[in-house]
């Protein structure tokens, strides 16, 4: 099993960027033993962990990255998979969307419990699912939330504009000057528009003409998610609920900025 996990990790690991990376790099205790990243789909979650374990590890049989839902591990079992591959000699496992794996929460828990001298990190898009575990894990992981791009990172990511960050502070009492240095030289209003269309998620870098289509899955898939993690619904059956929220999303986009 490891050896086709190990081919897995390879072909994801090998197309992964590395000239940019996201603001919650630099807040992540990453000597932390266990950390949890959460976020919507498509926020760059996957690549944060996969940049982490170039710089850090480099090596498979040091850092084992594997998607949950992949079928391997659906066979092979989370908690074997786990197992087997710290056995193996194993440092440090990756495990991106965890909460796709049934009974996620009582086989993570096993795993921290079993080898609480291995790291493990964790990332999931469903904040309600990770949040709304029916095992405590709060005492063994560290949570980060991560958000989409921030306008100074769509700056720096689409336009190779880079933009330090400012405090509140400077913001209130040196917008004039923060203003006109940002803008010297570059059409920031038009960037600005550009941005508010589609630059909340970098995954507007695969093809504008797709963004849409891809955004509306993401937007369809929480709903499902979220409703059926809340009890209520299995599916959201209402389809002209869906709509609308649908419509509502795509005609007023909200962003926030950080």
């Amino acid at each position: 099993m490891l050896e086709d996990l190990f081919y897995i990790h390879q072909k994801t690991v090998e197309d992964t960027p590395v000239d940019f990376k996201r603001y919650l790099d630099k807040d992540i205790d990453w000597k932390a033993s266990s950390i949890c990243i959460m976020g919507p789909r498509g926020v760059g979650k996957t690549t944060l962990l996969l940049q982490h374990y170039r710089e850090k590890y480099n090596d498979v049989e040091k850092c084992l990255y594997i998607a949950a839902d992949n079928v391997e591990v659906s066979v092979g079992g989370l908690f074997r998979t786990a197992k087997e591959y710290f056995q193996y000699g194993g440092k440090a496992l990756i495990i991106d969307e965890i909460h796709k794996y049934p009974q996620w929460q009582s086989e993570l828990k096993s795993i921290l419990d079993t080898f609480k001298d291995k790291k493990v990190l964790v990332s999931g898009s469903s904040s309600l699912a990770l949040q709304n575990s029916k095992v405590d894990l709060s005492r063994r992981l560290a949570y980060y939330s991560m958000r989409g791009l921030s306008f100074r990172e769509y700056l720096g990511l689409k336009e190779n504009i880079l933009v330090p960050a400012v405090s509140l502070q400077d913001v209130l009492t040196g917008h004039v000057r923060l203003a006109h240095k940002i803008a010297q030289g570059a059409p920031v209003l038009k960037y600005f528009k550009q941005y508010l269309s589609m630059g909340y998620y970098p995954f507007f870098l695969e093809g504008e003409a797709t963004f849409v289509s891809k955004f509306i899955k993401i937007v369809r898939k929480g709903l499902y998610e979220g409703c059926a993690v809340l009890g209520e619904y299995q599916k959201v059956k209402d389809s002209c609920s869906e709509k609308n929220t649908l419509a509502d999303c795509i005609r007023k986009p909200v962003y926030r900025q950080y």
